[in-house]
């Protein structure tokens, strides 16, 4: 399977998110490429099986990185796409808001979607959960 994953990581939670998944799936076989969102053109956006889309809740929105690489994103009728998200608050906001511009706006089709909540260390790059390695290894089982 051919996968392609777009970050946008502020403070590098979610790359290390990114990380675990691209390391799962290459253990699994599938072909893998990684986009930083804030470096690429979206209507670039190589062809794949499934695309991967990881960002974090800012400022009560999807953080600005990922949020205009989706917005700028062209039509995507019926392509596969799952969601990463880290977030210092009560709910993952834009993880919902990511789900809408992508479903609705972009026609996409979602298969999954996970989300973290980091704590007071999240500036610093460690603010992942403890065991958040083990779940992204069973969500990338849902969706390969």
């Amino acid at each position: 399977m051919n996968i392609v994953i777009v970050y946008s990581s502020r403070f590098g939670n979610g790359k290390k998110c990114v990380d675990t998944v691209d390391e799962q799936l290459r253990i699994k076989g599938h072909e893998v490429k990684i986009i930083n969102a804030q470096k690429a053109d979206p209507s670039q956006l190589p062809p794949a099986d499934i695309y991967i889309f990881s960002g974090a809740t800012e400022a009560f929105n999807i953080a600005v990185g990922i949020r205009r690489y989706l917005k700028k994103l062209p039509q995507m009728d019926g392509k596969k796409y799952a969601l990463i998200c880290t977030h210092a608050m009560n709910r993952a906001i834009a993880l919902n808001k990511m789900e809408k511009l992508l479903s609705k706006k972009k026609k996409m089709v979602k298969v999954a979607a996970i989300d973290f909540k980091v704590n007071n260390k999240a500036q610093q790059g460690n603010g992942l959960p403890e065991g958040y390695e083990d779940s992204l290894r069973e969500w990338v089982e849902g969706i390969v």
